[in-house]
């Protein structure tokens, strides 16, 4: 049986943060700092392995000098792409049922992101 890709929400929303991040050329020490967390939790947060809140999410786009709209706009493109190539996406994590997918890795995520420019 082969199984299929499938990634989260959280994941999508963590790799545009990363694409954000580097592109402003902000290192994750201090755009942990600005949002009110540990840089390790950060870390978590672009992996989507934790989620964010709202808060979080605004304080993240204050910092790198977009709206969190834009964020979710582009999580939302990348999101489109990923359905396309037939990956599944899922709320969060517990909705990946064990044997029932193949988790993409943040690296993954990124090559995607990177071919459709989110």
């Amino acid at each position: 049986m082969k199984l299929k890709a499938v990634t989260t929400w959280a994941a999508i929303v963590g790799c545009v943060l990363v694409r954000l991040r580097e592109r402003r050329s902000v290192n994750q020490p201090d755009l942990a700092r600005a949002v009110g967390v540990a840089q390790s939790t950060w870390s978590r947060i672009e992996c989507g392995t934790s989620g964010m809140s709202i808060e979080q999410l605004m304080l993240a786009a204050t910092a790198l000098h977009v709206t969190p709209a834009a964020v979710l706009q582009k999580a939302s493109t990348l999101r489109t792409h990923l359905l396309l190539q037939g990956i599944q996406v899922e709320p969060c994590r517990s909705w990946v049922k064990p044997q029932g997918g193949l988790l993409l890795s943040p690296d993954q995520l990124q090559r995607f992101a990177h071919a459709c420019n989110c």
